[in-house]
């Protein structure tokens, strides 16, 4: 015996399997609810993204700026002992 029995003339089929006629009120809410789910989905992403990469340059101008602070701080102190 197969593991999978291919459906046969007069097989009741269940479900929306055996519904071939046109989309249903709650199909049409479904396929929005996803669009719409991706759709917010996007633009969370893209905000989580922008503010990710404010922080990582926030951080990489902190870094420089700590830097450069005490390179100037050297220079300027050098000149006065």
């Amino acid at each position: 015996m197969p593991l999978i029995r291919w459906p046969r003339a007069g097989d009741v089929w269940s479900g929306s399997a055996a519904y071939a006629g046109g989309m249903t009120k709650s199909t049409v809410w479904t396929i929005l609810a996803v669009a719409l789910a991706i759709v917010i989905a996007w633009i969370l992403v893209n905000v989580l993204f922008s503010v990710l990469w404010f922080v990582v340059r926030l951080v990489v101008v902190a870094a420089v700026a700590v830097a450069v602070y005490f390179l100037l701080r050297r220079a300027f102190s050098g000149s006065e002992s």
